[in-house]
């Protein structure tokens, strides 16, 4: 008997149509940022000569990760984010700044963070958690003991 997947800790996975321009870096621009589906993930690898990895859950926008991305030039960033509307807009952010150091994974955070190293991150960031409220949502939310113990495998010491 198949194990079912995971619950989902997230809500929808688009919403309105893209924009003509989000479409079109969705299929020019994501390609060479994405993240493999599958195999192993090493982040400095990503971005040779960076000085450190940094991955951030739920993006949204991708706002606050072009932000750091532009800021720390020397620091490969990976964002993982399955709302796709919200990918096409930190996708606008990358295009826009010239980004270099931003890569993506569009889908669920934890299956990139399986297939990360071990002590391969020096930060997590997950700004807006958990908008499940409800007492009968709390099975959906990210922040849990599992998901702790699962960050501190990723984080370097210190991290």
């Amino acid at each position: 008997m198949e194990t079912p997947p995971p619950l989902r800790s997230f809500g929808r996975i688009r919403s309105r149509t893209l924009k003509p321009r989000q479409a079109s870096l969705m299929e020019t621009l994501l390609p060479s940022l994405r993240l493999p589906a599958e195999g192993p993930v090493d982040p400095m690898r990503l971005a040779p000569g960076a000085r450190e990895a940094w991955l951030e859950i739920g993006f949204g926008g991708g706002e606050h990760m072009a932000a750091q991305a532009a800021a720390h030039p020397d620091i490969v960033i990976l964002g993982a984010e399955p709302f796709l509307n919200g990918v096409a807009s930190a996708l606008r952010h990358v295009e826009e700044m010239g980004l270099r150091n931003v890569r993506i994974h569009d889908g669920d955070a934890r299956d990139l963070m399986a297939r990360l190293p071990d002590a391969g991150l020096d930060r997590i960031f997950v700004l807006f958690p958990d908008p499940w409220q409800k007492a009968r949502h709390h099975k959906r939310r990210l922040v849990s003991p599992a998901f702790a113990a699962e960050a501190a495998r990723l984080l370097r010491p210190g991290g």
